[in-house]
């Protein structure tokens, strides 16, 4: 038997489905749209009364879909979700520009489905705007170097636990939030370059502060950030100890704490950290021998310990790993040795040495000969060997003589 479908019972049914199947939007939400405009027009007003060159976001008008612009990106839904700004402002040559503030930026924070902001490379000046950033919950990846912020970092920013990237290098932050941290139920104040909530940003693999004015002890909350794959802190001023907590960091790939103020001896606990392949503490205050447990590093490319304070024989298994191809250990800091007894060959295939004041002294290490890539390139303050393999004179004395003479090492042939 026939089943007959009422007319109004089937245009239900349709209006119905139709209301339950997402319909894609053919322009981007209007609010977004304004929002872009008014950024270009206070950018536009800003630059032409300074001495800036402007990139002109020639797409970015009323008429058009601001998906379609230039630097912007959406969903299918025509949400925006990236904002490729970077290197907009240019300073022109052999002119003192006036600064362009960070207030410009005021306009974005309404685009809260943001997870992806680009705005580096644009001379912007003054604090980082914490108070707008605190909209941008959705951020996956924020880039902001090579600007000019200064102060603190905002602690609105460690309130952003979507972020995955995050780049504040070459900016002028300095200093520290003021947070309170609860300890044995009194309020105390903690101050320094990186505050305690930094430990908030669980999901954190890219952390790059590097070039800036931070100073103060890291914090131990810093490892909580276990994803983290990269650690870029160099150039800055921080000081104390590494905290023992870096040992969580199981994920690492390159650690730069190279040119700050660390001090104390090397934790034992970097050596734990099984998929590093860089670290660099180069011109710091470390003190000590190097540690043993950095023999387990065996992904080890490079190796940073110059110019520290280092004293101590120079380990052979420092000469143990397979990938190693960097390794600076010298420095007038350190007071390193070498072990002159031990008899091997690296299994590495170095390109670059650094034995700058290492206080060698004794025979010369027969091991260098096996270093075919080996180059010999000097600057002032570093001494590095790289040499491409052409070993037919007498490459021991060659090198012998360049060591004793130029780097405060005393070597026989």
């Amino acid at each position: 038997m026939a089943i007959t479908i009422s007319t109004p019972l089937l245009m239900s049914t349709i209006l119905f489905i139709l209301t339950c199947i997402p319909i894609p939007s053919f322009s981007c939400p209007s609010h977004q749209k304004q929002a872009l405009l008014h950024f270009k027009s206070t950018l536009t007003t800003t630059i032409s009364s300074s001495s800036y060159h402007m990139v002109q976001l020639k797409s970015w008008n009323p008429t058009s879909d601001c998906c379609s612009w230039e630097r912007v990106n959406c969903t299918e839904t025509k949400t925006i979700t990236e904002l490729h700004l970077d290197g907009l402002v240019v300073p022109l040559p052999d002119i003192d520009p006036a600064p362009v503030f960070s207030d410009i930026l005021a306009p974005l924070f309404h685009i809260r489905s943001l997870k992806l902001l680009d705005i580096s490379n644009n001379s912007l000046h003054d604090k980082i705007p914490g108070d707008g950033f605190v909209n941008l919950t959705e951020l996956v990846h924020l880039d902001m170097k090579d600007n000019w912020f200064n102060g603190s970092i905002p602690r609105q920013l460690f309130g952003l636990t979507n972020l995955h990237y995050l780049d504040m290098s070459n900016n002028m932050l300095e200093g520290g939030t003021r947070t309170r941290v609860r300890v044995f139920s009194e309020l105390n104040y903690t101050e320094g370059g990186l505050s305690v909530e930094v430990g908030k940003l669980l999901n954190l693999e890219s952390l790059i502060l590097s070039a800036n004015f931070l100073s103060g002890k890291l914090p131990q909350e810093i490892g909580k950030l276990t994803r983290l794959r990269e650690l870029l802190l160099q150039n800055n001023q921080f000081s104390s100890g590494v905290p023992s907590s870096t040992a969580n960091f199981k994920n690492l790939e390159t650690l730069d704490l190279s040119q700050n103020s660390f001090s104390m001896q090397i934790p034992a606990s970097i050596g734990t950290l099984p998929n590093i392949t860089a670290v660099d503490l180069s011109n710091n205050k470390f003190t000590g021998p190097i540690p043993s447990s950095m023999q387990n590093m065996s992904k080890l490319v490079i190796l940073g310990l110059h110019n520290n304070k280092l004293v101590g024989k120079i380990p052979t298994w420092l000469f143990s790993f397979t990938s190693l191809d960097t390794l600076f250990i010298g420095g007038k800091g350190n007071g390193l040795t070498w072990n002159n007894k031990a008899k091997f060959i690296p299994n590495y295939s170095l390109k670059f040495l650094s034995l700058i004041s290492c206080n060698i002294s004794g025979q010369f290490p027969e091991w260098i000969s096996s270093q075919k890539r080996l180059i010999c390139w000097r600057k002032p303050l570093i001494f590095i060997f790289i040499m491409v393999g052409f070993w037919r004179f007498d490459t021991k004395q060659w090198i012998t003589n360049r060591i004793g003479r130029h780097d405060y090492n005393s070597v026989n042939g």
